[in-house]
């Protein structure tokens, strides 16, 4: 993947990930020029449930203790209500518990 082409993956999942939390309403986003980026929905759903897994992994540190660790978690879910809703909607495949 060329730079050019990360650059708009990222520009593209950042449009998604604005619209989803805006909304919150489980609904996945879509606009045509996407095609060119995700080349599906599922592409889009895949890339979604990476950044999520990336999140939890860089937030849930295992070295917290239980407070620090039931904190990070609530964090984490109140900054990503939307995600977390579509994830769930969209695809029972995917992981999106927290923990």
């Amino acid at each position: 993947m060329t730079w050019t082409e990360t650059n708009r993956r990222q520009q593209a999942l950042r449009e998604a990930l604005a619209m989803i939390e805006q909304r919150r309403d489980g609904r996945l986003p879509w606009h045509e020029d996407w095609y060119d980026v995700f080349g599906d929905q599922e592409g889009l759903l895949s890339a979604l449930s990476h950044r999520w897994r990336r999140q939890r992994e860089g937030q849930l540190d295992p070295a917290l203790d239980d407070v620090g660790l039931a904190e990070a978690r609530r964090r984490l879910q109140d900054q990503n209500v939307g995600l977390i809703a579509v994830l769930a909607r969209h695809d029972d495949r995917r992981s999106v518990d927290v923990a």
